[in-house]
C-alpha cells in the first residue's frame, strides 16, 4: 500500500506540472486541461461534494418552529368560543452546535481531499493514455518500415523465384514475415484507435486534438530522499487518511454529546372566558 501510494504521488507530481517540457508535453497539458473542464465524472464529483457540504450544514440548523392554533365553541352557544395559539422552538444544548460545526469543517476537508484525489487519479489515467498513444505512434513508424521492407523483400524474392535464383522454401519464409508484419501493423492500428477513443471518452466525447509522437522532457530529480520527503508531505492520499481519522474522532465526540439536555422555548396565548392570557415557557 505504501509503495502504491508513493508511486501514485511521484507520478502525479511529474504529471500535473502544466507548462513544463517540450512541445509534446505542452500538448499533453492542453489535453489534460480540456479533460478537467469537460469530464462529466469530475463535474458530478464536484456537485456531489457541494451537496454533501450543504447537507451537513443544514443538519446543524435549528429545528423548524412549531405553530398550532385551536378554536373551540359550545354546541349550544356558538357565540362563546375559546382560542389557543401555541408557538414553540426546540434546540439542542448550545455547545453541541459548536461541536457539530467543527465536525462539518473536518468533513468538508475530507470531501475536498476525496475530490482532489479523484481528479488526480482521473488526470493520471488521461496522462498515461497520452503516453501510451505516443508509444504506439512511435511503434507504428517502426512497424510501417518493417512492413515496407517485408514487401520489398517479398517482391525481390518473387523475381528471384521466377529467375530460378531462389527456392519455394525461402519464398514461404518471406511470405510468413510479410504476414506477421501486416498483422502487427493491424494490431497497432486497432490499439491506437482504442486509446484515441478512450481519450475522447474522458473528454466527454468531445474531439481531442492530440497528434504527438514525442515524449515530453521530464527532469528527474537527483535527490531521491528530498523528493520522497516532498511527496510524503504533499500526498493527498495520506492527507485524506489523516483528515478521515480526525473526523471519526470528532464524530465520536458529537455522539457522546447527544446525552446533553434539549431545550424548548414557546409562547402561548389563550382567550378563554373572553380575556386573553399570554405566557412563555
Amino acid at each position: 500500500m505504501y509503495k502504491k501510494t508513493l508511486l501514485l504521488a511521484l507520478t502525479g507530481m511529474l504529471s500535473f506540472s502544466y507548462g513544463r517540457g517540450n512541445d509534446g508535453g505542452g500538448n499533453i497539458d492542453r489535453v489534460l486541461r480540456s479533460i478537467e473542464a469537460n469530464n462529466k465524472e469530475l463535474r458530478a464529483k464536484a456537485q456531489w461534494t457541494a451537496a454533501q457540504k450543504l447537507e451537513d450544514r443544514t443538519e446543524n440548523n435549528l429545528a423548524d418552529p412549531s405553530l398550532s392554533y385551536a378554536h373551540l365553541w359550545k354546541s349550544k352557544d356558538k357565540g362563546e368560543t375559546i382560542g389557543e395559539l401555541v408557538v414553540s422552538q426546540s434546540f439542542d444544548f448550545p455547545s453541541l452546535y459548536a461541536t457539530r460545526r467543527q465536525l462539518n469543517r473536518l468533513k468538508a476537508g475530507v470531501y475536498d481531499n476525496r475530490a482532489l484525489l479523484f481528479r488526480e487519479e482521473l488526470l493520471l489515467q488521461a496522462k498515461e493514455t497520452c503516453l501510451d498513444i505516443i508509444l504506439l505512434r512511435r511503434q507504428k513508424k517502426l512497424l510501417d518500415e518493417r512492413l515496407r521492407n517485408a514487401e520489398e523483400l517479398s517482391e525481390m524474392y518473387a523475381r528471384r523465384l521466377e529467375a530460378g535464383d531462389a527456392n519455394i522454401l525461402e519464398m514461404n519464409k518471406i511470405k510468413l514475415e510479410l504476414l506477421n508484419a501486416r498483422t502487427e501493423v493491424s494490431m497497432n492500428k486497432a490499439a491506437l484507435n482504442n486509446l484515441l477513443q478512450k481519450l475522447t471518452a474522458l473528454n466527454a466525447n468531445l474531439p481531442v486534438d492530440f497528434d504527438d509522437d514525442r515524449y515530453p522532457d521530464v527532469a528527474f530529480p537527483g535527490d531521491y530522499q528530498a523528493l520522497k520527503a516532498e511527496v510524503m508531505a504533499s500526498d493527498r492520499t495520506l492527507a485524506a487518511f489523516e483528515k478521515e481519522s480526525l473526523t471519526a474522532h470528532k464524530q465520536v465526540t458529537v455522539n457522546r454529546s447527544q446525552w446533553l439536555p434539549k431545550f424548548e422555548l414557546g409562547y402561548r396565548r389563550n382567550t378563554e372566558s373572553g380575556t386573553p392570557f399570554n405566557g412563555w415557557w
